[in-house]
């Protein structure tokens, strides 16, 4: 299953004070038949420990050692509450509702990831002459603005054939660039002036899929 990306347990400490003393509430009303009698003798053996130790650093005139001594009793504390999120809280979902966790400052599970699929979608390609630069952009095809990228993809792969006439028999076409974002530029030799230079491109990803092939265009050399 998949949540918010964001770690559970609050980074300040006045932060997972209140977030701390949320959980154990909730607990106390809610969870005292489902909670593992040995896991509730630690909560209620941990918390006093980290409330004595904060009530006494949060004044901030405390010593180094009192600081030491409420860093182990957080992180012996936040150990032991990250466990009650995922064998407590987390199966309870008749009891911790999507509303209650909110309340707790629980993250919210989405359901299962959904796998990324470029399927039958194909970006349309566009190409521009600047001297002996070539601009070539990719976008969807759905995008007025030309510069989108679908969900699925990470970016095109070009392909190009130098010279000779438009075909679309991709054997003929050799790969130069995957890139993530548009436009790719190619500057040619002062030689390649006037040479037709014929393009393709597909969509790709991390997972290793290809889309299908794109519109073919052809822009030919210019010169400086």
């Amino acid at each position: 299953m998949s949540a918010t990306h964001r770690d559970v347990v609050p980074t300040k400490d006045s932060d997972f004070n209140v977030w701390q003393g949320g959980l154990y509430t909730f607990m106390e009303m809610n969870l005292t038949s489902r909670i593992q009698p040995p896991d509730h003798t630690e909560w209620i053996t941990l918390k006093p420990a980290w409330d004595a130790a904060y009530a006494i650093t949060s004044t901030g005139n405390a010593k180094p050692s009192e600081t030491l001594a409420k860093n182990e009793a957080r992180s012996a504390y936040e150990s032991f509450l990250r466990k009650m999120v995922k064998v407590l809280f987390n199966p309870a979902t008749d009891i911790v509702t999507d509303p209650i966790r909110v309340e707790l400052g629980l993250p919210i599970y989405t359901g299962e990831r959904k796998k990324r699929e470029i399927g039958d979608a194909a970006p349309v390609i566009e190409g521009k002459i600047e001297g002996r630069s070539q601009k070539i952009s990719f976008f969807r095809a759905d995008d007025v603005n030309k510069r989108g990228v679908i969900p699925a993809a990470d970016g095109v792969e070009f392909y190009w054939k130098k010279g000779g006439e438009l075909t679309v028999d991709i054997s003929q076409y050799t790969f130069v660039v995957a890139i993530r974002r548009s436009p790719y530029i190619h500057t040619f030799e002062p030689t390649d002036e006037g040479l037709k230079i014929h393009w393709v491109a597909r969509w790709y990803n991390s997972k290793g899929e290809k889309g299908p092939w794109s519109n073919f265009i052809t822009v030919v050399v210019g010169n400086e």
